[in-house]
């Protein structure tokens, strides 16, 4: 359970780890790794925060594990405008604003009120009980790359 929120020049991703509705930890829920040659960031959201299997299915290999009940996005680092999103293991067209996961109706809300995605995941953390701090954001460059950043939660 998190929320995702990309805009085509930041993503920004909660970490809260839920474990049977009970708030455990926090954990990234982005990865970056190749990708047919490109350099990409992998955010995920859903019933299960486990990488492993979309991506050995993404790449051509084999995978024994369900990942229908959750929820992925690949941008391409060097050019965030190729991003594909994932829905029950199928690639899907997706407009931007990109939001998914448990807080996404309410950062979708924020987005078209004219906030950026971090204050959209900030707002899903405020008055979704499965979204929580910290915040990671990767805030793509014109040239390429990102800068990351991570936002704790306000005393």
């Amino acid at each position: 359970m998190t929320t995702i929120v990309f805009d085509g020049k930041t993503l920004a991703v909660d970490t809260g780890m839920y474990s049977d509705n009970t708030y455990s930890g926090e954990i990234s829920k982005v990865r970056e790794l190749e990708l047919n040659g490109k350099k990409c960031l992998i955010a995920m959201c859903g019933e299960f925060a486990d990488f492993e299997p979309f991506i050995s299915k993404i790449t051509g290999g084999e995978c024994s594990h369900d990942t229908s009940g959750s929820a992925f996005i690949v941008i391409n680092i060097n050019n965030p405008s190729d991003y594909t999103a994932y829905e029950k293991n199928a690639p899907m067209q997706h407009p931007l604003p990109y939001c998914n996961g448990s807080g996404h109706q309410i950062a979708l809300g924020a987005m078209h009120a004219g906030s950026d995605p971090v204050y959209a995941v900030k707002a899903a953390c405020k008055h979704n009980a499965f979204t929580e701090y910290p915040i990671e954001v990767f805030r793509f460059k014109k040239k390429g790359g990102y800068k990351y950043s991570k936002i704790q939660k306000p005393a």
